[in-house]
């Protein structure tokens, strides 16, 4: 019988670390040597798009495939994988891992080819490549998406000022204000979207910071609640579709989520606005990579499964059947999967505008500086830091982030 992955639809969603632990002492048999391991990020239902991309993989090769899901986010999470590779573990074949974790793990991820890639959006093309070695390849992106009750807004807001003046019009005592769905290690990619809306590229220009800090300190007070820095991401959905809030603000690997419980009925999904000030603000992108483990027991199979999961027809499998954003941009150019998840649409038209972030500048530093930004703005929405006091919180970590690097 083959791996419970590809013989049955149900999914253990034990924590990697935990799962991967137990495969690290297992006494190899030689049965393994035909049986891939991929491990896929428990986010949205991107498990359930790897069961279902395993299964077709398995068909067309032959080669079963064992699906593992693993937390994405954190350093606790990161360090699943490190542990694994430290003893050169042969049991993990396949892996993703979101772009900022890269340059942590290049040294134990195999060289990949680019020539795979020829359809990637241009702008995501060098995620995944460190040190001039391509070590993932981009699958999936996500974006920051805004959910809101039709009933409070006559069209889709374009600027965050149409989004207050919604929102000001909810009932007080019934659905109103803004759940903000990001915790954790998610909290710093939100951030850095929140200073891209408003024209900012990066944490260097401290106008612009202090801009959108303090745009941001007024939403707080007016239509959200501070409390939101340390509610999960699950408890911003429920309050969303519940009906205790009026708008949620998460990424968009939440739609699914979103959808399940709802329907979408009376609800409308955009991407976040920017600034009424600013035109064409940058969006940033978060990209998922697959990779190759080095240890990989089965290098060839492992380079084929890693192939054929980002390849134009999988990345259009996971889109349509499960709201995976793909990074194929000749995807955005088809009328049947725009038809089908109109998000798509919205993303199309706003190809131009997204970006990595600042993933190449600060490199295997990057991850430190996120917690620290995060640590930051945290203080700050839940009123212990003053704009004045994050701004030098964030510079600091700029500073030892760069220090780092050097």
């Amino acid at each position: 019988m083959r791996c419970r992955a590809v013989c049955s639809s149900g999914v253990n969603h034990t924590v990697i670390a935990r799962i991967l632990a137990l495969a690290i002492f297992a006494s190899p048999v030689a049965a393994m040597a035909q049986t891939l391991t991929l491990s896929c990020m428990d986010i949205g239902r991107a498990v359930e798009a790897c069961e279902a991309a395993a299964a077709r993989y398995t068909e067309s090769s032959g080669h079963a495939v064992r699906v593992v899901a693993a937390d994405a986010f954190g350093q606790r999470s990161l360090e699943a994988y490190t542990s694994l590779f430290d003893v050169e573990s042969a049991r993990l074949d396949v892996l993703q891992f979101p772009a900022s974790w890269a340059h942590v793990l290049a040294n134990d991820l195999s060289t990949l080819d680019d020539a795979s890639l020829s359809q990637t959006i241009p702008q995501l093309q060098e995620a995944g490549v460190v040190d001039q070695r391509r070590v993932g390849l981009p699958q999936h992106l996500a974006v920051t998406l805004l959910f809101l009750r039709q009933e409070l807004f006559n069209g889709p807001p374009e600027v965050w000022q149409e989004l207050r003046n919604g929102l000001a019009s909810a009932d007080p005592n019934g659905t109103s204000g803004m759940t903000f769905g990001a915790t954790g290690g998610a909290l710093f990619p939100f951030i850095m979207d929140w200073i891209y809306s408003f024209g900012g590229t990066g944490l260097t220009d401290a106008a612009v910071v202090r801009r959108a800090l303090d745009a941001l300190d007024a939403s707080l007070n007016m239509f959200t609640s501070r409390t939101m820095a340390s509610a999960s991401a699950a408890d911003a959905v429920t309050d969303f579709v519940s009906g205790r809030s009026a708008a949620l603000m998460a990424s968009s690997t939440a739609l699914p989520a979103v959808a399940d419980e709802t329907g979408l009925d009376g609800i409308q999904t955009v991407i976040r606005p920017h600034e009424s000030s600013v035109e064409g603000a940058s969006l940033l992108a978060t990209v998922w990579l697959t990779g190759v483990s080095r240890f990989s027991a089965n290098p060839g199979p492992a380079r084929d499964l890693a192939d054929f999961l980002v390849s134009e027809a999988e990345q259009k499998q996971a889109a349509e059947a499960f709201g995976l954003a793909p990074t194929d941009a000749s995807l955005y150019a088809d009328p049947a999967l725009i038809a089908s998840v109109p998000l798509f649409g919205e993303i199309a038209e706003r190809l131009d505008q997204l970006t990595l972030g600042p993933l190449a500048t600060f490199g295997i530093a990057y991850l430190d500086l996120a917690d620290a930004v995060s640590a930051a703005v945290r203080a700050f929405i839940e009123g212990r830091a003053t704009v004045d006091e994050t701004l030098t919180a964030i510079t600091g970590a700029v500073i030892r982030a760069r220090r780092q690097m050097n």
